[in-house]
């Protein structure tokens, strides 16, 4: 009776798993070409891949491209909204034509996010959250790739990011010298949480002490989701500094001759709506800007814009 019990759970499961998929290829029968072979954006930010990575869930991380454009790699958290579950999907280009998205196979019990790739694509860093009755701490894994598609067992990583009780990283990332950005963040006295950016940099193999970022960008109470380009000309951020209640606009600076960060320039109403807009992210190709944007109703969903507007913001700062 228990192995029949057991036979039925997983045919159910099955036939559950053969109808999304059909779903998912019934919504994309063309899963062809680059970024899923959607025709890309203009100047005005679309929302990408609309029922198959932004869907009802809430997708609550950067969305992270490999080097060759062929993986896209972000976290969902399933809603009604449990903060104590979080999984990291993958979509990859195989045989011609995209996969339909696929749960990572090394996702734990856990609430898992902030995935990001190593500057060479090989391995696979992601924080896993902590949560217990004194608060919540974020921990570090990384797993290598054994294939084009397949990763190996995961590794706890320590000594990188902050392991602080009730301290919170919800996004870090590498330049392609392997210096690390990241913010972390937590309660204070009154309960009020803040988030800082920091930066540590990796020379002769080892990582030094953390060094919060200046040039303006650590102002306000909230600053985090950062990313960095990979040569660090430019670093862009969600911020609440314009203290107007929204927590959520992005910020870019950039990084000049004298290694000193400008004062951060807001990335145009388009980006920024009275609405949260945060993990932001660039495509391998420079070519478009992603991000998540939270919508009514529908929690985060992922967005892209034609990156161009960033080479104009440069002018300006520059000027």
């Amino acid at each position: 009776m228990k192995g029949h019990r057991i036979s039925t759970i997983n045919l159910l499961l099955f036939a559950g798993l053969v109808l999304s998929c059909a779903h998912s290829d019934s919504q994309w029968p063309q899963r062809k070409g680059l970024y899923l072979g959607q025709t890309p954006p203009g100047s005005v930010p679309e929302l990408f891949a609309p029922g198959l990575i932004s869907t009802p869930d809430h997708e609550h991380s950067p969305m992270v491209i490999s080097p060759d454009g062929r993986q896209i790699i972000w976290a969902r958290m399933p809603v009604p909204l449990d903060n104590r579950r979080q999984d990291l999907f993958e979509v990859h280009w195989n045989d011609g034509r995209w996969s339909a998205p696929l749960r990572l196979s090394f996702t734990v019990e856990n609430r898992c996010g902030a995935p990001v790739l190593s500057p060479d694509g090989q391995s696979l860093y992601y924080k896993e959250t902590i949560r217990d009755s004194t608060g919540r701490t974020s921990i570090l894994w990384r797993v290598d790739r054994i294939d084009d598609f397949g990763w190996g067992a995961r590794q706890r990583v320590t000594g990188l990011l902050p392991e602080v009780k009730g301290r919170v990283c919800m996004r870090f990332g590498f330049a392609e010298n392997g210096n690390l950005y990241y913010d972390s963040g937590g309660p204070g006295a009154d309960g009020s949480w803040t988030w800082e950016i920091f930066m540590r940099p990796f020379e002769n193999s080892d990582y030094g002490d953390p060094v919060k970022l200046d040039g303006g960008i650590n102002v306000g109470t909230i600053n985090w989701t950062p990313f960095i380009a990979p040569d660090e000309s430019y670093l862009i951020f969600s911020s609440d500094r314009m203290g107007n209640g929204d927590v959520g606009d992005h910020y870019i600076s950039f990084r000049g001759q004298n290694n000193q960060w400008s004062k951060p320039l807001a990335m145009g109403e388009t980006v920024n709506t009275p609405r949260q807009e945060r993990f932001p992210s660039v495509s391998p190709d420079g070519r478009y800007f992603f991000f998540a944007r939270h919508m009514p109703e529908q929690y985060n969903d992922i967005f892209w814009v034609d990156a161009g507007f960033i080479r104009e913001l440069r002018g300006s700062a520059i000027e």
